[in-house]
């Protein structure tokens, strides 16, 4: 899924390097909008496989019923995860540990949006 958005996302923005009028720049622009929502998403898909023990379908549905329900503490998280990537990879002890660290990170803020979520109701 990741590996055709991303061939999605690079088609278009070839198209657009290649043509160069306002609709290809429209039409990258739209399409880089539409990518970057779906990776959006699915933050929350491999914690909850590992936790919950729910298949791959199941997990994509929630992880973007998730992310909906509570829009901002998502994206916060979303730009966080990218900052601690960012910082981790740059870095010569973090490197080893990016995925490791990554994960816990949307573990802790997966669990903590499921509390959030319950006590709201």
């Amino acid at each position: 899924m990741y590996a055709t958005s991303t061939l999605i996302l690079i088609s278009s923005l070839w198209y657009y390097i290649n043509i160069k009028s306002t609709y290809s720049f429209i039409f990258a622009i739209f399409q880089s909008i539409i990518v970057l929502f779906l990776f959006f998403t699915q933050i929350y898909t491999i914690p909850l496989m590992v936790n919950y023990n729910l298949n791959l379908i199941n997990s994509i549905k929630a992880s973007a019923i998730l992310t909906l329900s509570d829009i901002l503490f998502s994206l916060s998280v979303f730009l966080e995860l990218i900052f601690i990537s960012i910082l981790l990879t740059f870095s010569v002890v973090g490197l080893p540990l990016l995925f490791s660290v990554t994960f816990i990170f949307i573990k802790f803020c997966m669990i903590a949006l499921i509390e959030k979520l319950k006590i709201s109701e």
